[in-house]
């Protein structure tokens, strides 16, 4: 992972992704077990989204990086058209890794849709 944490890093972040995120991107692919990356790197390119999600009846918030190749904006555009309760929020100068690259507002889109939704929360 180190030696491809690298390309890999700057295959997912936006282009003025600052050193202090690279960083801990960079710890993170060294830290990760690999043979759980692989499993999730096949089950990414085996899943099939499709479906019906207007079918969904709970609210959902959809959170995209303005410059994600990985999964752009426009994934999250269409989304938004077939959610019926569904808000979108494309988090300005960042990549896939949004909540990393911009954690303050990515934490903020998050703060206000629990504040939004909270009185519909249930735990039985």
């Amino acid at each position: 992972p180190a030696d491809l944490a690298p390309s890999l890093i700057q295959s997912l972040v936006g282009p003025n992704c600052s050193d202090a995120a690279r960083n801990k991107l960079y710890q993170s692919l060294v830290d990760i077990h690999v043979e759980s990356y692989l499993k999730t790197i096949e089950a990414s390119i085996t899943f099939s989204a499709e479906g019906d999600l207007s079918s969904f009846s709970v609210p959902v918030q959809l959170i995209f990086g303005e410059h994600d190749k990985l999964t752009p904006p426009s994934i999250g555009e269409t989304m938004l058209s077939q959610f019926p309760n569904a808000h979108l929020n494309i988090v300005s100068d960042s990549g896939h890794l949004s909540n990393i690259e911009q954690p303050e507002l990515f934490n903020k889109i998050i703060r206000n849709f629990i504040r939004q939704h909270h009185d519909i929360a249930c735990f039985s």
